[in-house]
């Protein structure tokens, strides 16, 4: 068995943060410079890499925006080996002392039902989730130092 706590490679978060990063300066030089490269040889203006949920909200977000998008995904779109496909999903919205993500979270489930008017089709159906954690990370049990 290889040990692998040493490898000095990327890992997946780093590499779709890069990403991310690297597609958001594509669209501000692409919108500040007159006439971009890739406009005039009719190539795509951003190239986003999965096209699970995250792929595809970031697509639609550039193409609303006036980007040419194209999306490529190791198993096409919608595919149930992605995490975000298949018909079993959801949108986790508590995050314990992050309040961030349940803002976030919120805000999502909000857009997916602003598409699903706007689609008018149903494509997420809210039914909650029941979580289970131990006594020990309950913010019940843990001692309060706020007043």
């Amino acid at each position: 068995m290889t040990d692998r706590s040493d490898t000095r490679g990327i890992d997946r978060r780093s590499l779709l943060a890069g990403l991310g990063t690297a597609a958001a300066v594509a669209t501000i030089a692409t919108s500040a410079s007159a006439k971009a490269p890739a406009i005039g040889r009719n190539l795509p203006d951003v190239i986003v890499v999965g096209a699970g949920a995250f792929g595809g909200w970031t697509a639609l977000e550039l193409r609303e925006r006036g980007a040419k998008v194209v999306m490529v995904d190791q198993y096409g779109p919608g595919n149930p080996r992605g995490t975000s496909g298949d018909e079993s999903r959801l949108i986790r919205s508590s995050y314990d002392d992050r309040a961030v993500y349940s803002a976030m979270a919120l805000k999502a489930t909000a857009m997916w039902q602003a598409r699903q008017r706007e689609f008018g089709r149903t494509m997420i159906v809210l039914n909650g989730s029941l979580r289970m954690i131990s006594a020990s990370r309950s913010p019940r049990s843990a001692p309060s130092s706020r007043c």
